[in-house]
């Protein structure tokens, strides 16, 4: 009898977990409005999409991991501040911080510097962001307070929609999801791109709604991101985490994954990381994408690929 009672309690459970689209996380996607809703447009000092370029170039790196003290581990954030301007705006793709410290001097620095220069900043969150149980709205407050865009939302640089989900905890939930098709369903921007921190398609760091025992949350909302590209026509989406990146990935019959390198160089073997950082130069009339890796300690171009989007 209490063998039957418990084949019976475990199958319930078992049933729970894989109903796909059940989570269990929602409260950490816990916004009242769709932050994907309203459209915030990426300018800074009056500098914004004018109409009349043909091109948009923008910068993307991730994985800084400021205050990394590892042996063998190079900062290569200062390249950013380097040649930020020189772009139309600037996204960090998480992980800018590496123990969570929110009041880590170099850390604040690098944000207070970018955000004083001539040029949008877009940031969203890592995992190692909420580490020393550092919370969302923490982090949002800095970036906001340093002049950085970010951390959750829908970004717009003229005919370009730049959603930037949270997927700090590895996970999305159903919430952000939902809210996530519902402003997709109104947006008539011709490009679109998702931008988070943790990597998709590989499967190997996307470990969500408390249910990778199961191996079946990561496929319900991996494949669930994969119809809403091909259905709205999100052209790519872009990615970290993995440090040592997977590069370009066709996805699907129209849409792509960039899994970059880190920023930050590392050399000890199964953590090792180049430092790199990446140019994106987006042909308006055409919707060529071409992404440009260079390395960070000198800005050595180290690949050119183009994909339409």
């Amino acid at each position: 009898m209490r063998r039957a009672c418990l084949l019976a309690t475990l199958s319930i459970i078992l049933a729970v977990f894989t109903g796909c689209e059940i989570h269990f996380l929602d409260d950490v996607f816990p916004y009242d409005v769709n932050p994907f809703i309203k459209a915030v447009e990426l300018s800074d000092d009056g500098r914004a999409w004018s109409g009349e370029e043909d091109e948009i170039t923008f910068l993307v790196f991730t994985d800084a991991h400021i205050g990394r003290h590892d042996s063998k581990v190079t900062d290569n954030s200062a390249r950013i501040l380097e040649i930020a301007e020189d772009y139309d705006f600037v996204i960090s793709l998480g992980d800018l911080s590496d123990d969570g410290n929110i009041e880590y001097g170099p850390l604040v620095d690098f944000l207070s510097r970018l955000g004083d220069l001539n040029v949008p900043a877009l940031g969203i969150l890592g995992n190692h962001e909420l580490q020393s149980d550092r919370m969302r709205d923490e982090w949002e407050a800095l970036y906001h307070a340093e002049g950085i865009f970010g951390t959750v939302g829908r970004f717009i640089y003229g005919p370009l929609s730049i959603y930037a989900l949270d997927s700090s905890l590895r996970i999305f939930t159903l919430a952000q999801l939902e809210a996530l098709e519902q402003a997709l369903a109104l947006d008539d921007n011709p490009y679109k791109v998702f931008i988070t921190h943790t990597d998709i398609t590989s499967g190997e760091a996307l470990n969500q709604s408390l249910i990778f025992l199961l191996g079946t949350g990561d496929v319900a909302e991996q494949h669930r991101l994969y119809r809403l590209m091909d259905q709205y026509g999100v052209g790519i989406m872009l990615d970290g985490h993995r440090h040592s990146g997977g590069g370009l990935i066709h996805v699907g019959r129209s849409f792509w994954e960039f899994n970059h390198d880190a920023l930050h160089t590392r050399g000890d073997g199964m953590f090792e990381s180049r430092g790199v950082y990446y140019v994106y130069t987006l042909d308006v009339e055409s919707g060529a994408l071409t992404i440009d890796s260079h390395l960070a300690r000198d800005g050595g171009l180290l690949s050119t690929q183009t994909v339409t989007i």
